[in-house]
This record gives C-alpha cells, structure tokens and sequence, in this order.
C-alpha cells in the first residue's frame, strides 16, 4: 500500500519532535491524526500543515479519545509523553499514568482497533548518565530515575505486544496454509475419483 492511501495517528503531534514528524509524514503523502492535549506541545508547531492534518484535543489517558484517535488507522506513533526526569521525580504517580499507563491504553486500543503497527518512542534516560555517544541500544539499562523506569517499562510492554502480534501473524498463515493444503487434497481426491469412474464405465462400455 502507497504512503498516499496510509493514515496514520501521531500521539503527542504537537510538540517539537511529533510535528516534525507530521511535517514528514504528510510530505511524504500520508493521512495524518494528531492527537496531543497541549500540556507541553503547541498547535504553532502544526501550522505549516494544520490544513492537511485532523487534530484531535485530548489525553492518552482518556479512554474516550484514545479509541476516536485509532479508528481506521494502519500505523500509530506514539509520542506522547511527559518527557522530564525532575517532573517524574516530583510527580512518580502522575507521570507513570501517562508515560505507562498511557502507553498500555494505546497498544491496546490499536491492537483492539486492527492497527498494523504501533511506533514507540523510547529514551536515551534508560541509560542512565552514560557520556558514551551516540547511545545505542546494546548500552546497558541504567534506571536512574521513575522516567526512565516508565518509559522503559512501556518499551517492554511494546516489545511484548509486537512478539505476540507476530505469533498472531504467524499462527494466521499457518491456519491459512493448512486450509489450502486441505482444498488442494480435495480437488486431488475429487480429480481421482472421477478419473476411477471414467475408467470404469470405459470398461462396461467396452465390447465383450
């Protein structure tokens, strides 16, 4: 399927990272949602496309909007974040319902809503202060703060979904291997049945 037929929803759309990645993605043809509450990012980030993309006013945590957001969606990016350790050190069980909860209530409603796949974006806090850069993913977990643990904890969550999408995936074309084997026996079987029958009444048809 081509970028220009695709929609896609970006949680967290109008912030600094999320509208860049709408100013990409509706240039490279897609059907973009946005679906942010404005705690941090601005609808002035959206301006050079506002007209192209549908926006959505609400809250990874509200049920509700979640569900609007993901209705015909192929791809999600999830953006959406309260993206500051000091915050999370502050408020550990108001940031851990979004960066968490949040996360959680996306993947399920886009594996509930037939979404293809869910985009996360991680951070480079789960590696604590490392001065090692660029940070790659093969650099050991260091969880030096309740954001870090959040956002890698919802990584895992989206890890987890992905295996069992896949095994979801691979368990489907099996079942579907299996019924085109089994109709492929059945016109073999069909096909031998008729070739027996012809035979035979070649045979009572034959002069004795």
């Amino acid at each position: 399927m081509s970028a220009q037929s695709r929609p896609a929803l970006v949680t967290g759309g109008a912030g600094f990272i999320g509208s860049h990645l709408v100013d990409r993605l509706v240039q490279d043809g897609w059907r973009v949602r946005v679906l942010d509450d404005f705690s941090s990012g601005r609808e002035e980030n959206l301006a050079a496309v506002r007209s192209q993309v549908e926006l959505l006013r609400g809250d990874v945590c509200d049920p509700d909007a979640v569900a609007k957001a993901v209705e015909r969606v192929e791809v999600v990016f999830h953006l959406a974040a309260v993206a500051s350790v000091p915050r999370s050190v502050g408020d550990p069980l108001g940031t851990d319902a979004i960066n968490l909860g949040g996360t959680l209530r996306i993947l399920d409603a886009a594996r509930r809503a037939g979404a293809r796949r869910v985009v996360f974006a991680s951070t480079s806090a789960a590696y604590g202060e490392s001065p090692e850069l660029p940070k790659r993913e093969s650099l050991p977990v260091d969880l030096a703060s309740p954001y870090a643990l959040q956002k890698h904890a919802a990584e895992l969550l989206h890890g987890q979904q992905e295996r069992e999408r896949a095994l979801q995936h691979q368990w489907q074309m099996a079942q579907l291997e299996a019924k085109e084997r089994a109709h492929k026996d059945e016109v073999a079987r069909q096909q031998r049945e008729m070739e027996i029958r012809l035979a035979r009444e070649q045979v009572a048809d034959a002069p004795h």
